[in-house]
């Protein structure tokens, strides 16, 4: 995790009024971001070194051979590939507030019964880093566009 101090004051505010402000700049930002994520990083849990980097648990071998025999390869999350097209195809809206945002991928039932949801949720240590980079990003953007309509207002991050 990171610590992100952001300082936002204008003439006649006071402090509610600046806290509610940067409240919307970092949710802005944190949908920004999980928006990103689902193009950028998400697909990479269908493809077939996603077993590896995220340390997927071992399938059954009567399955893989099953697996390999009728659709003629062995990646993991993917049989015929319609829960890949469902999940990363199909984009919702991002949701939340300044601390969290969530963002709903919609997914088959029997994602849920199989245990292979968690899997889906792993990143990585460099997925993470890079994603630390680009929220620092999407906050720049959003604070840019806040001092383009209001030029006067001062705004510090530490």
């Amino acid at each position: 995790m990171f610590d992100l101090d952001i300082t936002i004051t204008a003439k006649g505010w006071n402090k509610r009024t600046a806290n509610k402000v940067r409240s919307v700049i970092t949710k802005e930002a944190l949908k920004d971001l999980a928006r990103w994520y689902h193009i950028e990083i998400f697909p990479a849990h269908f493809q077939p070194d996603a077993h590896a980097r995220y340390a997927y648990h071992e399938r059954e071998i009567k399955w893989q051979e099953r697996k390999q025999r009728t659709t003629g390869q062995n990646i993991d999350m993917v049989y015929r590939g319609q829960m890949q097209n469902m999940m990363v195809h199909q984009r919702k809206s991002p949701t939340g507030s300044a601390k969290r945002v969530r963002l709903k991928i919609p997914g088959p039932a029997y994602l849920y019964y199989h245990s292979k949801v968690h899997e889906l949720g792993r990143i990585t240590h460099g997925e993470l880093q890079e994603m630390t980079k680009r929220f620092d990003e999407f906050m720049q953007k959003r604070l840019d566009e806040l001092l383009k309509h209001e030029p006067d207002w001062l705004i510090e991050v530490k």
